[in-house]
């Protein structure tokens, strides 16, 4: 017998048969694996939503805050996060494209212009297209340009509303659901910062200071976001 906390021990490995093992316990069917990184991987959904298995304790203090919340636009909505074994959960969002590299790099220069509600959108037109233009010398993608502008208004409404630091809104942070709509996800709420000291606190609210890389967060899941651990057998047989 291999048993999934053996796997999990090295590294998140999980054979498909025990990934479709978890998916039908929450209702959902495999479609294939999206990815993998340090602390997860991530698949594709029938439903269209993605499941993803992580032992990120950050990750998924957040997206338990997230479930109990309704559905925002702009930011990765959470439907169902479960413990599946002691230290492993399974988490169920919308799918997300990424940033191209092009994207992401235009992203970094124009993303505090963006979401400054002072701004107009015929200023943040002229203004970054005359800024990218003259960072790189090249013709700007003004195709990414009018496809972000529309959605300024109700993208700053819901980092508004859930009261997402908008520093964190980095092009490594940002993505596309289906139909083009310009989403964030793994926000980080202004609550990961309030129990901090008085310089951290500062860094959450002021965008253009820096203060570390290794910006601490809430690793606590909230009971009400968390659902009821997952009975599976995930042992395979040899």
């Amino acid at each position: 017998m291999i048993r999934l906390r053996d796997l999990l021990l090295e590294r998140l490995v999980l054979e498909l048969p025990q990934v479709e093992k978890i998916a039908t316990a929450i209702g959902e069917t495999v479609t294939g694996e999206l990815g993998s990184g340090a602390n997860g991987v991530a698949y594709a959904l029938q439903s269209g939503r993605v499941l993803k298995i992580t032992p990120d304790a950050a990750e998924v203090a957040l997206a338990t805050r997230l479930r109990t919340k309704r559905l925002f636009k702009h930011i990765v909505n959470v439907y169902d996060v479960r413990e599946i074994t002691s230290g492993y959960y399974v988490i169920l969002m919308d799918q997300i494209t990424p940033f191209t590299e092009n994207h992401r790099r235009i992203w970094e220069e124009v993303r505090y212009t963006y979401m400054n509600p002072e701004v107009t959108d015929s200023e943040f037109r002229n203004d970054v297209l005359d800024l990218i233009a003259g960072a790189y010398k090249t013709v700007p993608d003004s195709e990414f340009i009018e496809r972000i502008i529309p959605q300024r208004k109700s993208l700053m409404r819901d980092f508004n509303q859930l009261r997402i630091v908008q520093r964190e809104a980095h092009g490594g942070n940002m993505g596309w659901k289906p139909g083009n709509v310009l989403v964030h996800y793994d926000a980080w709420q202004h609550e990961h910062y309030t129990k901090l000291h008085r310089p951290m606190q500062d860094y959450a609210r002021n965008p253009g200071e820096t203060y570390s890389d290794l910006t601490p967060r809430n690793m606590n899941p909230t009971q009400r976001g968390l659902g009821a651990k997952l009975n599976i057998d995930l042992e395979d047989p040899q």
